[in-house]
């Protein structure tokens, strides 16, 4: 039988839990938007966050002309920068494409009715960019330090047909790249996407598990591992979830009445009780209707987040 004394403490502990859960709400301070699927134009970005009371942006490419900031001129992510902090916007997550391409020597799953010269072409890149990618990872760690940001954003090379297969390849790669970003003040995050050898929440966990946990985390995408697994809860259950930090939404699994749609809610809830610290970001990704799209998503993300506050 449980003494008062031992009565005392449960109630305490589950006390303690629930303030410790109301106190890491993920609301509208956390929420953050990918700027080059949000607007057409660096100040159309601005304007939406604005609009929406919104504090942090995630960035890949300039808005517009799509061009990556990892082949922008230094003036301009200077520009950004300056931009950014005069509207009292913070960079919350660098979307890099690292690593997002055939690692040499393996054989990826081809598209089918790909020629063949088009795919020699890619495989022929993948090997150019692979030579290179220490000065790309400190190109992007210079660009994070300008831009204040500490999350860089990385892949698992393009998807062959047994992917675990080059985890430990990966790892030693991977690795590296983390003791260099690291010692520079800079976290690499690994998204789960399908093309790439990570693509389901297990796959994800598999490999974040591998890597060295003081450099690396995991930003977990439901989305892109959605037609393979049950992304939530199922998939989300299997997650390292000290390693979560940053989410991803996008726009046809919040939009409402749009086929696929997540109870968002409640992973918000469940994220907050599992003690995820980090930003919830929107790729929109609805590229025939995009700008209309991100704000129709963008206005679901907020009603969740703040009707949950009050």
């Amino acid at each position: 039988m449980l003494t008062r004394r031992a009565w005392g403490g449960i109630a305490m502990s589950g006390l303690t839990a629930a303030i410790a859960h109301a106190s890491n709400r993920i609301g509208l301070s956390r929420l953050s938007a990918i700027t080059d699927e949000i607007a057409v134009t660096p100040d159309g970005a601005i304007e939406f966050c604005h609009q929406y009371g919104l504090q942090w942006v995630e960035i890949r490419s300039v808005p517009g002309p799509k061009t990556s900031y990892l082949d922008a001129p230094g003036e301009v992510i200077q520009a950004l920068a300056g931009q950014l902090r005069r509207n009292h916007i913070g960079v919350s997550f660098i979307d890099s494409g690292m690593f997002k391409y055939v690692l040499p020597g393996t054989d990826p799953v081809r598209r089918p009715n790909v020629p063949e010269q088009v795919y020699q072409r890619r495989i022929a890149a993948s090997r150019e960019r692979f030579e290179k990618w220490r000065d790309e990872l400190r190109r992007w760690i210079q660009i994070a330090h300008t831009l204040g940001c500490d999350k860089l954003r990385f892949f698992a090379f393009s998807r062959v047909a047994e992917p675990e297969s080059l985890y430990p390849r990966i790892v030693e790669i991977v690795s590296e790249a983390a003791g260099i970003a690291g010692g520079e003040g800079v976290r690499l995050i690994l998204e789960n996407e399908y093309s790439c050898n990570v693509g389901t929440s297990a796959e994800l966990a598999k490999l974040t598990n591998m890597l060295p946990a003081r450099h690396t985390g995991l930003n977990w995408d439901p989305e892109n591992g959605a037609e393979h697994e049950i992304p939530f809860p199922d998939g989300y259950s299997l997650l390292p979830k000290e390693r979560i930090e940053n989410v991803q939404v996008k726009g046809r699994n919040i939009i409402p009445g749009m086929k696929g749609v997540l109870p968002w809610a409640e992973i918000f809830r469940t994220l907050e009780r599992d003690g995820f610290k980090g930003k919830v970001g929107l790729e929109t990704h609805i590229f025939d209707n995009l700008v209309p799209s991100a704000h129709l998503a963008i206005k679901e993300m907020v009603r969740i987040a703040t009707a949950r506050q009050s």
